[in-house]
């Protein structure tokens, strides 16, 4: 379960990295290795042959060498699922506007720093509420109980995990 939860955790990283590398440099060449960031650059250097990668990570400095790489390897030993979720949550905050895009990752930076049983709340109310309908979901959230349970900050978070969470998979980690 812990395992888990720190996969989700990379994820969300990924996640972040991504969509800030795209809000930063929204027009750059996919197609350059070295212009790419985040799991954006991972997932281009995990399709390539390893003399490829080899050449596109030698004019890269030993530090930020050696922390591509380690993701790489972690990215890798992911289960094809995890991946795809992974892709998947990265693309939809990359597709949301810089200011929204902002907002979610200050969100995903928030919930990272709450306890662990909050975190596992707020999970299990994300999982619940994804495959609302829009007005069943408002409906829900103006609800006494939606609202006694989770504070003003927790409904937002809420809100943001869920509109960056995968389709098929809400969230992962423990709590589910």
């Amino acid at each position: 379960m812990k395992h888990a939860f720190q996969i989700s955790c990379l994820g969300l990283a990924l996640a972040l990295t991504l969509a800030a590398a795209q809000t930063s440099n929204g027009n750059r060449q996919k197609q350059n290795p070295q212009a790419l960031q985040g799991p954006e650059l991972v997932q281009k250097l995990s399709e390539m042959s390893p003399e490829e990668r080899e050449k596109a990570l030698g004019a890269i400095p030993p530090t930020r060498r050696a922390n591509i790489e380690q993701r790489l390897k972690t990215f890798q030993a992911l289960p094809p699922a995890q991946q795809k979720n992974m892709r998947e949550r990265a693309a939809k905050l990359a597709s949301l506007s810089p200011e929204r895009q902002a907002e979610v990752r200050a969100s995903l930076r928030d919930f990272n720093q709450l306890p662990e049983n909050r975190r596992v709340a707020l999970r299990r109310e994300v999982h619940r509420i994804i495959g609302m309908p829009d007005d069943s979901r408002e409906a829900y959230r103006n609800t006494e109980g939606f609202r006694t349970r989770f504070s003003p900050a927790e409904r937002k978070l809420i809100n943001d995990l869920r509109e960056v969470a995968p389709d098929d998979q809400p969230t992962a980690g423990p709590g589910r």
